[in-house]
């Protein structure tokens, strides 16, 4: 009989969106794993929604569809990270139209294999409200035989999209 009232009471704790104001989904940082883009969406949806305000994701986890769901669910999400750093390949895109445009403080975790310049492009015009800004890693990739640099992230025009940096 205990088991049953404990469990319970564990369920509405961990039910209880108040405590999902703070979330990092990066495995080595917090130990949690989300293996699927359509569970991550059920969380936003059904855990995360207004009470969320800070959230970290790795390369796998930031795709269009996660991106727009936390820009309809997540209206006082104020501080991302989008940890890069780590993946190999970028999601597409393109059909990306809708992006948090509440964050003050964004994070990017930079990778020397991974180019930004494409993802940049179709959120510049959400996160002209950003303050500040941390990038973490290389943006610069060096250059080739013919002495043309290759940029990660073109940081004049993440610089001219963000306006209110501090």
């Amino acid at each position: 009989m205990k088991y049953s009232i404990v469990s319970k009471k564990w369920k509405m704790v961990g039910q209880d969106s108040r405590l999902w104001g703070f979330v990092s989904l990066r495995p080595e940082i917090s130990g949690l794993n989300i293996n699927s883009i359509d569970f991550l969406v059920k969380l936003i949806q059904t855990r995360f929604a207004a009470n969320l305000r800070y959230l970290e994701l790795p390369c796998d986890l930031i795709t269009r569809e996660v991106l727009q769901e936390l820009a309809a669910k997540c209206p006082n999400l104020t501080h991302l990270l989008l940890d890069f750093s780590h993946g190999a390949q970028l999601a597409d895109f393109t059909e990306l139209n809708a992006f948090p445009t509440k964050i003050n403080y964004l994070c990017l975790c930079l990778s020397e294999v991974i180019f930004l310049d494409n993802f940049m492009k179709k959120i510049y015009n959400f996160i002209n409200g950003t303050e500040m800004l941390h990038l973490q890693g290389t943006y610069e990739d060096g250059e080739d035989e013919e002495g043309e640099v290759y940029e990660v992230l073109n940081i004049r025009t993440l610089k001219q999209a963000t306006p209110n940096l501090r």
